[in-house]
């Protein structure tokens, strides 16, 4: 598949969380996972590994970029430092049956993106733009990413949106924009990678979905 068939599927991968965006990754054969920036939720999950599923749980946060919010999504790891956070589907055994069903409904149809490890310095980047068109960058790979001269794909209201390689595989989170503190820099420290942002355990869940084939 050439790059614009890659981009052209990836696009479908990405959805609406509160105000910004995510994008799905396949776990199994039978679970998505959505990976988002942390400021994306409307607040955070207790600090507490006994926390109930409802605390963890929130209404109505995903949608169609291009549609309303009705889907709800259960927190399974967020970063608020790191600015990365993971949903899964609502815990059907603790009585979200209809949630469950709902969120499942809204993910079979869509495909999912393949994580990137590579650790290449500098290399193309490809982000998504409010009017939804691909725009190329180059990202610097550090422990985080830096995107240049990206101008319009981090713009407010894509954060959570996925930086793309060449072959159309997630390799960051958008979460720094083009204006901080009301200054314009072609240089945007900071996204989350996702290879250095996300715990080994649910890192090594989510590249065993790479299997199921990438953006398709």
């Amino acid at each position: 598949m050439d790059l614009s068939s890659y981009l052209r599927s990836a696009k479908d991968a990405i959805i609406k969380v509160g105000e910004g965006r995510g994008f799905l990754v396949g776990q199994s054969q039978w679970v998505y996972r959505v990976v988002t920036a942390a400021h994306c939720l409307p607040h955070l999950p207790p600090a507490h590994p006994a926390s109930s599923t409802e605390q963890r749980t929130y209404a109505k946060l995903l949608g169609p970029l291009e549609g309303p919010r009705t889907v709800s999504a259960e927190c399974v790891f967020v970063d608020p430092i790191s600015d990365i956070a993971v949903l899964s589907e609502p815990d059907n055994q603790s009585g979200l049956v209809e949630e469950a069903e709902a969120y499942d409904q809204f993910m079979e149809s869509r495909p999912v993106l393949r994580i990137a490890t590579q650790s290449q310095h500098s290399r193309a980047a490809w982000v998504l733009t409010l009017d939804g068109e691909w725009e190329q960058c180059v990202m610097e790979v550090d422990r985080s990413l830096t995107l240049v001269h990206a101008k319009n794909g981090n713009a407010p209201g894509t954060s959570g949106s996925p930086i793309l390689t060449a072959d159309g595989s997630a390799v960051g989170v958008i979460s720094v924009g083009t204006t901080v503190s009301g200054v314009i820099h072609t240089r945007q420290y900071g996204q989350p990678r996702l290879s250095h942002a996300l715990p080994g355990w649910l890192l090594r869940e989510l590249l065993s979905g790479n299997e199921k084939g990438g953006a398709r």
